[in-house]
């Protein structure tokens, strides 16, 4: 589960999107595009504009792009030799993503976020706000990520049942909830994700009701009027002081608990969260008053805001904005923007924005060629260029301060100290780029986001671009993030880096243009998926697609320390070296090695290779066929679903092959083999190993002198060579066989036939009503509880210093003594024994003696006066006070 450390707002217009994370579009150093068509218009024209890492932008054929293919045909078929291609959306492929649609009553001016795991499935939520429902009563939808996705292509959100999702539900007539809605973290510090919603028509000051995650279950629908401080809060603004905007806070205290972010006509607030019990119900009005609402305000601004750590001390910073701050040619002329640092020790006192000196945050400065900073939360953070630290992205109008003009500029982050302003100069050293408009009307960075798409581990930016004038539609423009950040200031027209541009539909002015933000894993796959959003502003209609993330192929090595290493949905390669590492394959056919160290390895999806080094190992292979290598140490290889290969190694290993026909190969040491479903081929090698077979078709095979090793089988199963023991496992009526070695047999409780063959076997027939043959050999011979039958057979009696013993007869259970498979005269017809005190030289005759509480039984077959066959009996065991089949 992915925490939410940050997520700046991102107002598009009348469309509020809040991220949570960064998002990286490319895959193998190939761009790609996703867009959603305009709802009065099923198709659109766009132009895929992709680059290596290495070339400028240019068309690329379809062909060239393998690891995009699954999106690609979800489109549809596509002629990507030509600079123009029609596709048509909503697609029939649920692989790539799934449409969540609005009810009618639902129009535009949607709200969505990422809600974390809020019921702890392990997969990430989302959530839908929409203040216009209804005429103004709002409400908020909750959708639960699925793993491996939808079903369908299509989701109705009039179809939450609360095992699929939920709705929130206003408080009275005109609440406008939903108007801004945010996955806050874990601000109460039990472990799940919680998430907020506003309302701000309600109370007379607006309200904000926080929703705590759990794992017990949600109802379809959540009345704000039942929290109670353990399923829910309600806070409440100040009359006359309408409380706006709820955002993820990160830790900006660094006491490991999520904080969240409030503002309303005064001020930022920021609540720190905190463990224990919280009340129902808690009025902003009692800021500083009470243990319920502690932090500090941020005065000066609160027109945005958004969060990231742009100093690297480990502390969430703030990012605010207002067009009428900071400007150096008068007041309201240019507009800046501030970052307040995180305080780890905070004394609750407010921050003046206006007062920053450097120490406790800095401000940018407008200027007359980049008005109007981060307007409508044109703002976003990530890590483009791998370092560590956040970078922050603004957007800002161009000279003259026109709407229709847009730059963004990128502030790079570092450690080390800041001046109280910082100027947005190319000459300054943290400034790495800035991105121009082309000409013509074209309001570059509309919308700004950073996700990571393809799990490479570097940041990308999203920047929409609105230009009716120059192309008749909308589109965006991804720049690819990279270690090397091969970043310069430059028109977005001679844009020559790697990146893509995506173009609408001709002719679709307005808010064509889709709003994104960062969905969080709402597959389960590993990796960011993209949500589309739709405010339907034009046609009346709304909603929200989200498009599965797609991966590149990532390298990562690890160090001498324990460390967490994530794979996406490529062909990864993880090495952890040294320490316990955790290694995640993810999607994809990846090579993992752990290294030294007790290590976990899980590949995921794909024919994945995973080695576990030297030291005590858990490896998964997930789905796919893998291929397991425990290594040096006492390790764990479960292959999952596929034809997996799984080798032990040094060390006593347990291997599950799981679902397929898989190949367990033990290796040195005492093993555990269990291929699980399928005809599986297991071979344990040195030690003494126990295998687990459950279908016809498995094979297990030893070698002589490789240990005494024991099959564990839940069907009727027969020892091959080299094997010394069977246990039958279940409760069914199943039967063993051993083999010529001296074999040690146990039953169920079901009936068992158990048959020792050659070689001094011991046999212990468990529960239920069983029969024990030993066949040739001294043999140990044991019932267990039920009605046994003792047999012994014709082969016995042929080597006349074998002796049988029986260790738990019982008359009291019915236990039996079956002689009759033997013929008592040999040579004749099939005879019967008599029971005779002393042997007379005549074929046939049995005597039985009693000593030290043992009957012995002795047989003479042909009539020598010598015993061809003894067998010892626990108890006085007569002809009359036991049961005999002669």
């Amino acid at each position: 589960m992915r925490r939410l450390q940050r997520g700046p707002a991102v107002h598009l217009g009348r469309r509020q999107v809040f991220g949570t994370d960064d998002v990286d579009l490319h895959g193998a150093g190939l761009g790609w595009a996703v867009w959603c068509p305009h709802p009065r218009c099923p198709t659109i024209s766009a132009w895929f504009r992709c680059a290596p890492q290495t070339n400028g932008v240019y068309a690329t054929p379809f062909s060239d792009l393998p690891s995009l293919s699954r999106f690609f045909r979800s489109l549809g078929d596509l002629d990507m030799a030509g600079e123009t291609t029609t596709a048509t959306l909503p697609s029939a492929d649920p692989a790539a993503g799934v449409h969540l649609l609005l009810a009618s009553q639902d129009p535009g001016d949607l709200h969505v976020s990422s809600a974390g795991d809020i019921n702890a499935d392990g997969v990430d939520d989302v959530i839908i706000g929409v203040q216009d429902h209804a005429g103004g009563d709002g409400v908020a939808y909750v959708v639960f990520g699925r793993a491996g996705g939808f079903s369908s292509v299509d989701f109705n959100l009039s179809d939450l049942d609360g095992s699929n999702g939920f709705r929130i539900q206003p408080n009275a007539v005109g609440d406008y909830l939903g108007h801004s809605v945010a996955g806050i973290g874990d601000i109460n510090g039990d472990g799940f994700d919680d998430i907020a919603v506003t309302a701000n028509g309600a109370g007379g000051g607006g309200e904000i009701y926080v929703v705590f995650g759990h794992s017990g279950g949600f109802s379809a629908d959540i009345d704000v009027a039942t929290f109670n401080g353990v399923n829910g809060m309600v806070l409440r603004g100040v009359a006359g002081k309408t409380l706006y905007d709820i955002s993820a806070g990160g830790d900006v205290n660094g006491d490991g608990i999520d904080d969240y972010l409030v503002s309303d006509t005064d001020a930022l607030y920021v609540v720190f969260g905190h463990t224990g019990a919280y009340p129902a119900f808690v009025n902003i009005a009692d800021w500083a008053s009470t243990s319920q609402v502690e932090g500090f305000r941020i005065v000066g601004s609160r027109e945005d805001f958004g969060t990231g750590d742009f100093n690297g001390d480990g502390l969430t910073d703030i990012f605010v904005t207002n067009p009428g701050l900071f400007s150096p040619e008068g007041a309201g002329a240019a507009g800046g923007a501030a970052v307040v640092f995180g305080l780890r020790n905070s004394t609750g006192a407010d921050i003046d924005v206006g007062a920053l000196n450097g120490g406790n945050g800095f401000t940018f400065a407008g200027r007359e060629s980049l008005r109007f900073l981060g307007e409508n939360n044109g703002f976003a953070s990530g890590d483009v260029n791998g370092d560590g630290i956040d970078d922050l992205f603004l957007r800002g109008r161009g000279p003259g301060g026109q709407p229709q003009t847009g730059q963004v500029v990128v502030m790079l982050g570092h450690h080390g100290s800041f001046g109280a302003t910082v100027a947005l100069s190319d000459s300054q050293p943290n400034i790495a780029y800035r991105y121009t408009d082309q000409p013509g009307p074209f309001r570059l960075g509309q919308a700004l986001t950073v996700m990571d798409f393809n799990g490479d581990g570097y940041d990308d930016l999203v920047m929409s671009a609105y230009n009716p004038g120059v192309f008749g539609g909308d589109g965006y423009y991804v720049v690819y993030g990279s270690r090397a950040a091969p970043f310069a200031s430059t028109s977005v027209a001679a844009v020559n880096l790697p990146g893509v541009v995506v173009r609408e539909e001709p002719g679709l002015a307005g808010w064509a243009t889709p709003g994104v933000a960062n969905a969080g894993d709402f597959n389960g796959d590993g990796i960011d998926d993209l949500m589309i959003v739709r405010d339907g502003v034009d046609s009346g209609y709304a909603g929200v697609t989200i498009l599965y993330g797609i991966a590149a192929d990532r390298t990562l090595v690890g160090t001498a320390a324990a460390e967490t290493l994530r794979g996406a949905g490529g062909n990864d390669l993880l090495t952890g070296k040294g320490g316990k590492d955790i290694l995640w394959g993810f999607a994809g056919d990846d090579l993992l090695d752990g290294g030294e160290g007790n290590d976990i390895l899980w590949g995921g999806l794909g024919a994945d290779t995973l080695s576990g080094g030297i030291g005590n190992d858990t490896l998964d292979g997930g789905d796919g066929d893998d291929t397991l290598n425990g290594g040096d140490g006492a390790d764990k290889l479960t292959g999952g679903a596929g034809v997996d290969s799984l080798t032990g190694g040094i060390g006593a290993d347990r291997l599950e092959g799981g679902n397929g026909d898989d190949a367990l190969i033990g290796g040195a040491d005492n093993d555990y083999l269990d291929g699980g479903t399928g005809a599986d081929a297991m071979a344990g090698g040195l030690g003494n190993d126990v295998y687990m077979v459950d279908e016809s078709g498995d094979v297990a095979t030893e070698l002589a002198g490789q240990g005494t090793d024991i099959i564990r089988a839940s069907l009727t199963w027969v020892l091959g060579e080299n094997l010394e023991a069977l246990q039958l496992q279940g409760t069914g009526d199943i039967d063993g066989t051993g083999n010529a070695l001296a074999n040690n047999l146990l039953g169920n409780s079901g009936t068992n036939a158990l048959w020792g063959l050659a070689g001094n076997d011991t046999i212990n027939g468990g529960d239920g009503n069983d029969v024990i043959v030993g066949g040739l050999g001294g043999d140990q011979l044991r019932g267990g509880a039920g009605a046994d039958t003792f047999m012994v057979g014709q082969e016995s009696t042929v080597a006349k210093t074998e002796l049988d013993q029986i260790h738990d007869f019982s008359i009291a259970d019915g236990d039996i003594i079956d002689l009759s498979s033997i013929d008592a005269v040999a040579g004749g017809a099939d005879d019967g024994f008599s029971l005779v005190g002393i042997f007379g030289k005549h074929a046939g005759e049995m005597t039985l003696t009693f000593a030290a509480g043992i009957t012995t039984l002795k047989l003479d077959i042909n009539g020598d006066g010598k015993a061809d066959y003894t067998l010892k009996i626990n108890g006085d065991v007569t002809l009359d006070s036991g049961r005999w089949t002669l």
